[in-house]
């Protein structure tokens, strides 16, 4: 996962899955692994977006290498 701030009250996350290549499984069951991790984030991202709008901005608070 990578943040990166757009402004003082928006950050962008990207979450990048690597590696399914190398598994040997067949090209059916890497599919429906890959399907099924696809909607996992994005239920758990949309988890993460609700939880942090309700928190307070705070990064004026962190130090400044963390901004």
């Amino acid at each position: 996962m990578v943040g990166q701030p757009l402004s003082p009250a928006t950050t962008r996350l990207r979450v990048v899955e690597t590696g399914l290549d190398e598994i040997e499984w067949p090209d059916e069951q890497k599919s429906k692994y890959a399907e099924e991790h696809n909607s996992g984030w994005g239920t758990h991202l949309s988890n993460l977006r609700a939880y942090a709008s309700r928190q307070p901005n705070r990064r004026s608070s962190l130090p400044r290498e963390d901004r």
